[in-house]
């Protein structure tokens, strides 16, 4: 298919037919799409349930792994959890416009091989039998537009970023095709943690290393069975598990909600005798973005800035930001590039220093002493995984997320993490404005000066669990001991 962008189209042109596309896939949905209010509040999230039926709402409300479950046994047809998400998209579209083409020709269509198959066979096609994914524009499909975007967060679901070369990037588009020094990724979202392990088991047991000679080859190991990634076993045989906390990486101060959402749930671990609680200090978390902030646009944003010129769309605020009002963009000469690079490997060897130095006696990363873990007792003193934000705020308002260290920080690193609602919700009442506080630095003060609770209330309150390089199951792993210990696990939900 030729893509509306070659076609000589301006973007007004492309917008337009765009939206009209995206409006004729909605309208193919059956039954139709129930016709909204026109005063809508401000938070829509009940509406769906008004407006869908019964059924539809159980459908679209359920777990991944249930669904799976009901698919795998012929107890519900795939045809029909199709249609019941594609009338929730088409509703959520009309509601927040947050959809940008369904497909549900090709949809249904598959779905009824997946039904056919199992009436023929009495058993799955696989283990994601029947179940709707939607993906990122990233993921290439026959005869679709693909095109880069930002990713949508803090939508009070569970996300997953594993370390590089776990899960496959073929037939991906993205811009920068090739450059290594900051090794793209991809990774799930659900409405489950079960459902993040369901989807990432899948792709790993398909052993992608044999098609994709870039991964590592590395099996599944969950529950965590290997002594590098073993939550910690007490005399007694239970688990055991120490919780570094960075609530602040020095730089910016999270706005109220999420040091709540921080303090709720240690609160309500850290009397447990499995878990340890320990301050998880920043280190440098400056000059992580410094490095990663060049090498993110290391040709001077050419990709970003020759798509943004040759639709002739203006440039959008947040670009601008990172491009044009980036000290650090430049267009960096080979000797450059491998400086940078060499500046990053250093980071993260200091990194992985100062993990080893937290709540321990091993030397930190400015010591001068040579690395290296000889004594099993401080090897066991070591924090297992970081709690920390998953921003400086909850969900942006449009044009205002200029500070993107709390991720950045994690892929310079390449660390895996795992994103996941705490249950909380912004409120006046719990989040006030801190009216004495003093910003450290410009970018604090512009956080700071954002917030308000009227701003953002009702915004789901998210944190993520960071783990050590290749520590992707222990990461998953340890987020489902804590949520079973906060009350807020799978036995807590039902």
């Amino acid at each position: 298919m030729t893509s509306l962008s070659s076609q000589g189209l301006s973007w007004r042109d492309i917008s337009t037919q765009m939206i009209q596309r995206r409006d004729e896939s909605i309208a193919k949905v059956q039954p139709s799409i129930p016709d909204v209010p026109t005063d809508l509040p401000s938070n829509v999230t009940e509406i769906p349930r008004h407006l869908l039926s019964e059924e539809t709402v159980a459908i679209t409300e359920s777990k991944p792994e249930d669904l799976l479950a009901r698919l795998a046994t012929g107890k519900i047809s795939s045809v029909a959890v199709t249609n019941a998400f594609l009338q929730r998209a088409g509703l959520a579209s009309r509601l927040t416009n947050c959809v940008t083409e369904l497909l549900p020709d090709q949809a249904l269509a598959r779905a009824k091989e997946c039904d056919d198959y199992f009436a023929r066979n009495q058993k799955p096609i696989g283990p994601l039998h029947g179940l709707p994914i939607s993906v990122k524009e990233h993921v290439g499909m026959k005869g679709l537009d693909n095109n880069a975007g930002s990713p949508a967060a803090n939508n009070g679901l569970f996300g997953f970023r594993p370390t590089t070369y776990r899960l496959p990037l073929e037939g991906l588009a993205f811009s920068m095709q090739g450059a290594e020094h900051i090794v793209a990724v991809i990774g799930p979202l659900s409405t489950s943690l079960e459902g993040i392990k369901v989807f990432t088991k899948a792709i790993i047991d398909q052993q992608p290393w044999l098609y994709d000679p870039s991964l590592t080859p590395m099996s599944w190991r969950y529950p965590a069975t290997n002594q590098s990634t073993l939550l910690r076993q007490g005399t007694d045989g239970r688990r055991k598990l120490r919780v570094g906390i960075l609530a602040n990486d020095g730089i910016v101060r999270p706005h109220p909600p999420i040091l709540r959402g921080i303090k709720t749930l240690v609160d309500s671990i850290k009397h447990h005798p499995d878990v340890e609680i320990v301050d998880f200090p920043p280190y440098k978390h400056d000059e992580a973005w410094r490095i990663i902030s060049s090498l993110y646009f290391a040709d001077n944003a050419a990709d970003e800035k020759k798509a943004i010129q040759s639709s002739g769309e203006p440039w959008r605020p947040l670009s601008e930001f990172i491009i044009k009002e980036n000290p650090n963009v430049k267009d960096l000469t080979i000797a450059e590039a491998w400086a940078l690079q060499t500046q990053r490997n250093d980071y993260k060897a200091a990194y992985t220093r100062h993990w080893n130095s937290v709540n321990t006696s091993l030397p930190g990363p400015e010591s001068g002493i040579p690395l290296g873990v000889d004594a099993p007792e401080e090897m066991d003193r070591m924090v297992d995984v970081i709690l920390a934000p998953t921003g400086p705020g909850v969900a942006p308002q449009l044009d205002t997320a200029k500070y993107w260290g709390y991720t950045a920080q994690w892929n310079l690193l390449d660390y895996p993490c795992m994103v996941f609602p705490t249950g909380l919700h912004v409120n006046a009442k719990d989040d006030p404005v801190e009216t004495g506080y003093v910003p450290r630095n410009e970018q604090d003060r512009y956080n700071h000066d954002l917030y308000s609770p009227e701003a953002y209330v009702d915004a789901p309150i998210s944190l993520q669990l960071v783990g050590r390089r290749y520590n992707d199951e222990k990461v998953i792993e340890a987020l489902e001991f804590i949520l079973e210990i906060a009350g807020k696990g799978p036995a807590a939900q039902s």
